[in-house]
């Protein structure tokens, strides 16, 4: 059969379009065919687009370049030891399950604790509570960290991880456990009869059941911790009528203290480390944000209040009620700008108000530093001044700068203090509290935060001697310099730094290999929304810059 020839199409009117049963496509110019145009460049088409997308925006994800710690000196065979067989549970165990249990068990407790607390940091994800109960509850210590293992946020009960044998456990460590209930807390508590420290920190459903058990069970309490809990002033009471005489440390937050008698029985003579909720002496109306917003006022915290007459504990008397203090943590300080903490001069070692809270007046709080030379740790806050903004914070800044600090932090909210005073006396003078950078600080400070309006002087920063600074950790979030190159030069002497946050700031790339070159034990920076720091280095820095200074060698 032959070919049907091929027949012309109907030519059609100018405009018209074919019949073709469908809608036809809208946007098409009459009478013209839609010719092709190349797109304009975009951040989205091109190799570099997310990464150029990222630099330029505020948008960021955290970005933590880290690499292997570098070793504090010559490590033993001990501690070499500890990390292989950390490092290589999961594979030995896998391997020969019954003999690595065998040698497990060979192991003295003492160094079974470094291998297990190794294990708990590498091998979290395939921990459960039956390798945790079997191989991991090393005596006398029952040590179960919530924030380092995820299947205890999902566990309700804590019975599965009970060890064979509760008499030979002495120290209580159960942290972090938002759903472990009163009742479960109360029965592990209530099998250890010679408990003698208790850190129940952050398990926010432990109260009364817990306490209860805890004075009727175990008499040999000395240390205690009930941070983050659901603790009331009775159970306070009752702890204090039992171990008040024997208790070493006592930590408690978010009491709140309405009656006289609490304290009755002190002094507490072995008391050494104390936290109390800041509003100790004189409780805060839980509802005062209502009524200052029934007046139009708004308000972050309300006013201090005067101690009631006849209150066993005050702040001028705190020193006579615990007498041997040595750490004293008030968080969410309230304080008059008259009042006095009364502590013995001399014997403290740490002193905790921040971060942020409400306004601790500068009078009182130099007072106190004044009295206390020892002071080698130093958590500050909002902090306002009485009268002259200046004057207040130099005399404090003086009093710190006799120091011999250790670790120093001034951290007040990114959102400030909502009181103009406070915010505006931080951004002018918060610089002449650590003044003692370049002073007495330099040999003895290894640990330093500050999160503040001010722009940081960089010239701080700079060693006053020839030796080198112990600074080891540096935390510098979201802060300004008034010169970030004089500050990257003045690091570069801080030969010790190990670990240094410096996300949201305005550092570079040649900033940080130029800080790189001379500080090798570095082995964690933070660059999160650092704008000044290539996208492809923010997680990656150590690498970028052994890849820059193998470039320069060639």
């Amino acid at each position: 059969m032959g070919r049907k020839p091929r027949t012309k199409p109907e030519a059609r009117a100018p405009g018209r379009a074919k019949a073709t049963g469908k809608a036809e496509v809208t946007g098409r110019v009459k009478g013209k065919r839609k010719s092709k145009v190349k797109p304009a460049h975009s951040i989205w088409d091109g190799a570099d687009d997310w990464a150029q997308l990222v630099a330029d925006s505020a948008l960021s994800t955290s970005s933590v370049s880290v690499r292997a710690p570098r070793p504090r000196g010559v490590h033993t065979l001990a501690r070499c030891a500890q990390d292989a067989a950390a490092r290589s549970w999961r594979r030995m165990r896998d391997e020969d399950a019954s003999a690595w249990r065998a040698a497990w068990a060979g192991v003295p407790p003492h160094l079974q604790a470094g291998v297990r607390d190794g294990v708990f940091k590498w091998h979290a994800d395939v921990l459960t509570a039956a390798i945790v109960r079997d191989a991991f509850i090393v005596p006398p210590h029952f040590y179960l960290p919530g924030a380092l293992l995820p299947f205890l946020s999902s566990l309700d009960k804590l019975k599965p991880l009970h060890p064979p044998d509760y008499s030979v456990i002495t120290s209580l460590t159960v942290t972090y456990l938002d759903k472990a209930p009163d009742i479960a807390l109360a029965g592990t508590v209530g099998h250890m009869p010679n408990l003698e420290a208790v850190n129940l920190k952050c398990c926010s459903l432990a109260g009364k059941l817990t306490v209860k058990t805890l004075v009727q069970r175990c008499k040999k309490v000395k240390r205690i911790n009930l941070k983050g809990t659901k603790v009331q002033e009775k159970d306070v009471v009752s702890l204090l009528d039992t171990y008040g005489q024997q208790f070493e440390t006592f930590k408690v937050d978010g009491v709140k203290f309405t009656a006289d008698d609490t304290f009755t029985l002190h002094p507490f003579w072995r008391v050494t480390h104390l936290c109390l909720p800041g509003d100790a002496v004189s409780p805060v109306p839980l509802d005062f944000r209502a009524r200052a917003q029934k007046y139009g006022q708004t308000l972050a915290y309300p006013a201090p209040r005067p101690a009631r007459p006849g209150q066993d504990l005050t702040w001028d008397r705190l020193g006579t009620v615990f007498p041997a203090l040595t750490h004293l943590y008030l968080p969410g300080l309230y304080l008059l700008p008259d009042a006095t903490i009364g502590v013995a001069p001399g014997t403290l070692r740490k002193l905790a108000l921040g971060p942020g809270g409400p306004l601790v007046p500068l009078a009182p709080l130099t007072a106190l530093v004044k009295a206390q030379p020892t002071l080698e740790k130093v958590y500050l806050g909002h902090l306002v001044p009485v009268d002259d903004a200046e004057r207040e914070f130099a005399a404090l800044g003086d009093a710190l700068a006799r120091c011999d600090m250790v670790d120093f932090r001034l951290e007040t909210d990114p959102a400030g203090s909502r009181d103009w005073r406070c915010d505006k006396a931080m951004a002018q003078h918060a610089h002449l509290l650590y003044v003692g950078l370049g002073g007495k600080w330099a040999p003895s400070l290894k640990h330093l935060v500050i999160a503040t309006p001010q722009a940081i002087p960089a010239a701080l920063f700079m060693p006053a001697t020839a030796s080198a600074p112990a600074l080891e950790r540096l935390e510098l979030a979201s802060a300004s310099f008034d010169d970030i190159d004089i500050f990257a030069k003045a690091l570069r002497a801080c030969v010790n730094l190990r670990s240094l946050d410096v996300s949201g700031t305005a550092i570079t790339d040649e900033h940080l290999f130029g800080i790189l070159d001379h500080c090798r034990l570095l082995s964690r920076i933070d660059l999160t929304s650092c704008r000044g720091v290539n996208v492809r280095h923010r997680r990656n820095i150590f690498k970028a810059w052994e890849e820059s200074r193998e470039s320069h060698d060639e």
